[in-house]
């Protein structure tokens, strides 16, 4: 049966900067390239994250870079402030980004100041080792080397305090008030609100699952996208055709394609998508970023804050 595997490297860049290419897209400019990132089916681990209002990345070399809001106003909370050292995976949220060191800690920054909005999701990181992790709004989740699930932060809805008890799951990703994640058994699970219905998991076996803000999406072996959950701006209308990975945002999804070509659906799709052939796909708030074939980092959308 398939299983997520990392492949390929990821391109550095020097001095992180600001490049328009052929299609008028906003992309962080590297000083050179490394071999491009592999794309398997439902591969789980994060190279790019688009958050809130910043986007993190993982480097070649392990090495962090997260960039965009840090022009220390009011929702600046340190959340690009990337520490030093190796890791194997970064997530971003809205308020905060955690990544995942090479020995399996997770290491959380941003928010932290006891206000309205800190419940923890910085300061109470569990101590000890895990295989994943995801970010979500005021929450982060992590997969244990059991496949058991901890989160932490706010439990609204539930997110904290319902996250299953059974141990086996193989994959797990955090959206704005809920949580999904693949069993043992390859069948979706989440928790945590559900006004939408975004908590309301469809039967079957699927590869990889993907939170948004109130809907979310999973992929089947197949490559068959089935999203569920709110559908205001048109994110549940997943198109035909074959996929090998799926990302959903606030209120937008982007897919690779068998053919390596981005596809997006719902609010944001109308923002410049880029075109070529890409490997890898995170989308946020209001700007996505996908990974090309050759190692290029390409954003889009909302770049209020230089997030994209």
């Amino acid at each position: 049966m398939w299983r997520p595997i990392i492949t390929g490297l990821f391109v550095v860049w020097g001095g992180l900067g600001c490049a328009q290419n052929e299609a008028g897209l906003v992309g962080a400019e590297p000083d050179f390239y490394i071999d491009g990132v592999g794309s398997e089916r439902g591969n789980s681990r994060n190279h790019v994250a688009a958050g809130g209002m910043h986007t993190c990345a993982r480097l070649s070399g392990g090495a962090l870079r997260c960039w965009g809001i840090d022009d220390g106003g009011r929702d600046d909370f340190g959340q690009t402030a990337a520490p030093e050292g190796r890791f194997r995976d970064v997530s971003a949220g809205v308020l905060h980004s955690c990544g995942l060191g090479v020995e399996g800690q997770v290491e959380c920054w941003g928010i932290e100041d006891g206000g309205r909005a800190d419940h923890g999701q910085v300061s109470h990181t569990p101590d000890r080792e895990f295989l994943e992790l995801s970010a979500g709004a005021e929450s982060t989740c992590a997969r244990d080397v059991e496949g058991g699930i901890e989160c932490w932060g706010f439990d609204g809805g539930g997110v904290v305090q319902a996250a299953p008890v059974e141990t086996g799951f193989v994959q797990l990703d955090a959206g704005w008030g809920h949580v999904c994640a693949l069993n043992a058994d390859w069948e979706v699970v989440c928790w945590g609100e559900s006004d939408d219905g975004e908590a309301e998991a469809p039967l079957g076996e699927y590869v990889q699952v993907s939170a948004g803000g109130d809907h979310s999406c999973a992929l089947d072996a197949w490559g068959t996208v089935t999203c569920w959950g709110r559908n205001d701006h048109g994110q549940l209308a997943s198109p035909s055709g074959s996929f090998v990975s799926v990302s959903a945002g606030n209120a937008g999804t982007c897919g690779i394609s068998t053919k390596s070509e981005l596809v997006c659906w719902g609010r944001g799709a109308e923002l410049g998508v880029p075109r070529g052939a890409f490997s890898e796909v995170s989308l946020g708030n209001r700007h996505g970023c996908a990974i090309d074939t050759s190692g290029w980092i390409l954003c889009w959308g909302d770049n209020e804050y230089g997030q994209a």
